[in-house]
């Protein structure tokens, strides 16, 4: 028999690969011709792309034609991925020369050629400018199947080779969850899943639980440990009892607040805590660095534009209040450095201060000049991120009360009087 018949020809159909000659647009003579130029290529040389021989290859359309979107599109690059674990099959990647023969016959002809036991990526562009990402794995018995869940602006990270050993408690949580879900949905298709990737996968999950118990904790950009739970069915009322096992837990407020999303603190713990659509992250510092670090991102991610937490009607037309967060104790004064603002529907909150009324250094100010503070005489609203851009604090003595300046080490400068007369109701 010429060996050409036996190069099987895939195609996606309705989320599923099918071999090309069942699929209702095969063209008998265009995949003669097709087959007759694969033949070819392993006429003088044997090895071609990386491939022991015309038997041992599959090929794949890519430009499916049910795919209307994708006819006609320009390959960009292919990339070969690790499907599995370094430890459940060892990865040896293809050289440039033997990938870029590939990518020369992928742009000319609209298919893939494919080795046994492969995954390969092919990213092509469509007139319009969007890129697709199709991967694809070709199992032992040369039989394909198509991968979802690999995009164009993440392919390269997902080329890297993954070690077990190197997860951590959250990533192996994932990876179980991930092969039990692969064996499950992929077992019963028979066709497209053989015994070897069966077995890897059961391999895969048995040294996934083997080191699960020796993982290390998540960690979070401040370094800070994160654990994620998950309460089916439940609403922001259900982390109580998490809330209720230790004192000092305060309400993060955000515009995002709702029955399904919330956030708390806690500064003597040095703990954060969200609730987000069932889904529980709770962040625990080493530290007080790692503590501000954690407030900080809080701050860039709910602050920057936030709502106005209550709106007051008048004469003069309508005014915003908005929440602010501090920390220190004892007998203080709030200082508003500007007014905020709205642009459209983004509202901008005041840059809010909060001064000590009892700390030693307020108390020796006078007006000849003004003294810098310590850290613990004054400190910026935790909801905003200037908060967190370094500053120096100088103060002095004014009739009505006390003259604010605050120096950020961007240049910017925010200052305020601080009236110590009562207001009247």
């Amino acid at each position: 028999m010429n060996p050409i018949h036996n190069v099987p020809i895939y195609v996606e159909s309705h989320s599923m690969m099918i071999q090309a000659h069942e699929h209702p647009k095969f063209d008998p003579a265009h995949t003669r011709q097709l087959l007759e130029h694969i033949n070819g290529l392993f006429a003088f040389e044997r090895d071609f792309g990386g491939i022991d021989g015309i038997e041992q290859a599959t090929l794949i359309q890519f430009r499916n034609p049910d795919h209307a979107g994708k006819v006609g599109s320009m390959v960009k690059r292919l990339i070969q991925l690790p499907l599995y674990f370094q430890e459940v099959r060892h990865f040896v990647p293809l050289d440039e020369l033997q990938l870029h023969q590939r990518m020369l016959l992928a742009a000319a002809t609209g298919y893939m050629l494919m080795g046994r036991d492969e995954v390969i990526a092919v990213l092509h562009e469509v007139p319009h400018g969007h890129i697709f990402c199709d991967t694809f794995e070709v199992n032992t018995d040369g039989v394909a199947r198509s991968l979802a869940g690999y995009y164009a602006d993440s392919i390269v990270r997902d080329s890297k080779p993954q070690y077990i050993s190197k997860l951590n408690v959250t990533e192996v949580g994932k990876a179980i969850s991930q092969a039990i879900g692969d064996l499950y949905w992929w077992s019963g298709k028979k066709q497209a899943f053989n015994h070897v990737q069966v077995e890897r996968v059961r391999n895969t999950i048995r040294l996934l639980r083997a080191h699960e118990n020796f993982a290390p904790d998540e960690r979070t950009s401040s370094g800070a440990v994160i654990r994620r739970s998950f309460i089916q069915n439940g609403n922001t009322g259900s982390v109580s009892p998490i809330l209720r096992e230790h004192a000092g837990w305060r309400r993060y407020p955000t515009s995002s607040d709702a029955w399904y999303y919330g956030c708390w603190l806690n500064p003597v713990l040095r703990e954060t805590l969200t609730y987000a659509e069932q889904d529980v992250s709770h962040v625990i510092c080493d530290n007080a660095e790692q503590f501000q670090q954690e407030l900080a991102n809080m701050a860039q991610l709910h602050g920057t534009n936030r709502s106005p937490s209550a709106m007051g009607y008048g004469e003069d037309g309508s005014t915003a209040y908005f929440d602010s967060l501090f920390f220190m104790q004892g007998a203080q004064r709030t200082a508003r450095f500007d007014s905020g603002g709205k642009d459209g529907n983004q509202w901008t909150a005041p840059l809010f201060g909060s001064l000590s009324l009892e700390h030693p250094a307020v108390l020796a100010l006078t007006a000849s000049a003004l003294t810098e503070l310590p850290a613990d005489a004054f400190e910026l609203d935790k909801l905003n991120p200037r908060a967190f851009v370094p500053h120096v604090v100088r103060a002095k003595l004014t009739a009505a009360g006390y003259e604010l300046v605050v120096e950020f080490s961007d240049g910017q400068l925010a200052q305020c009087e601080v009236s110590l007369q009562t207001e009247e109701a």
